[in-house]
């Protein structure tokens, strides 16, 4: 009789033991999750998260470079807030690069979980919201930051003299972003990437020449690149060279072969993204050069 109440003691003194172990272990693991076990990241927009799964550029940069990739990207988001009248943020400004960076640093993503996500080609961002509340970005090697076709596109402006902090400006939005980051996270390798070069389908344009309100695209494209000089970043040019022929010769059926409409880089154009990033990524020398 004594040997089965000791048993039993014994018994609901390990079970004591183990919840007080799961009472102090799980939060502390809710609050500081584990390394992430990624290589890459990418935060960006459509350009990096056109497709998802198999078959997409971060799974064609995982094949091409040997290294673990994840993809934290949101479509249609920007740098910069866009709408200086909305209240609550609308969608675009609340994965904004402005907005994502101070829920990422902060570990509060219910801004954007709370918004409204219903429309084309979201269907993904609940489980990017989920993603990126348990990775530790710290975790992992690099972060690849691809915004700035949105920012063009919607003519945010690239630079407020009187305020280089400006989050409605893409110059402003990207200093405050990165300096949210690196408080947060000092050892991470941040490389921003540009975007590809840009038909107007049907139009007979280009980003070369259309001005939407900010500049022309390689204004844009220019701009970043003295921002990563800056802030002492990393840059991978993807506009220039990576698509052969673009913006040396007029030809309508050009971009077909490189985008699914003159933006998103698709099949062929998406392979060459992969690899000029993976090049870089692995040290490799691109074929050519």
């Amino acid at each position: 009789m004594e040997d089965r109440k000791e048993k039993t003691l014994r018994a609901a003194g390990i079970l004591l033991f183990v919840l007080l172990l799961v009472c102090i272990w799980l939060p502390a693991q809710l609050k500081n999750p584990a390394k992430s076990g990624y290589d890459v990241v990418l935060l960006g927009d459509s350009i990096f998260a056109h497709a998802q799964g198999e078959g997409s550029l971060a799974d064609e940069l995982s094949s091409l470079s040997g290294l673990r990739v994840a993809d934290a990207s949101f479509g249609g988001s920007a740098m910069a807030y866009r709408d200086l009248a909305a209240s609550p943020m609308n969608l675009a400004d609340t994965f904004c690069m402005a907005a994502l960076s101070q829920a990422i640093c902060a570990r509060d993503f219910r801004v954007q979980k709370s918004a409204e996500i219903h429309e084309v080609a979201t269907e993904y961002f609940p489980e990017r919201i989920r993603f990126l509340e348990t990775v530790d970005l710290a975790g992992s090697q690099v972060l690849l930051i691809d915004h700035l076709a949105n920012d063009y596109f919607s003519g945010v402006p690239i630079e407020d003299g009187a305020d280089p902090y400006n989050e409605y400006t893409y110059a402003g939005a990207l200093r405050s972003s990165i300096r949210r980051l690196r408080k947060t996270c000092p050892d991470l390798r941040i490389i921003l990437v540009s975007c590809g070069f840009v038909w107007y389908t049907g139009e007979g344009e280009t980003g070369e020449t259309r001005d939407c309100g900010g500049g022309t695209l390689p204004e844009y494209v220019a701009a970043q690149e003295a921002l990563a000089r800056e802030l002492g970043l990393e840059w991978i040019d993807l506009y220039h060279g990576v698509y052969p022929g673009a913006g040396e010769r007029d030809d309508p059926e050009l971009w077909m072969t490189y985008t699914a409409d003159g933006v998103h880089p698709d099949g062929e154009g998406q392979r060459l993204i992969a690899k000029r990033i993976a090049e870089y990524l692995t040290g490799e020398t691109p074929d050519g050069e």
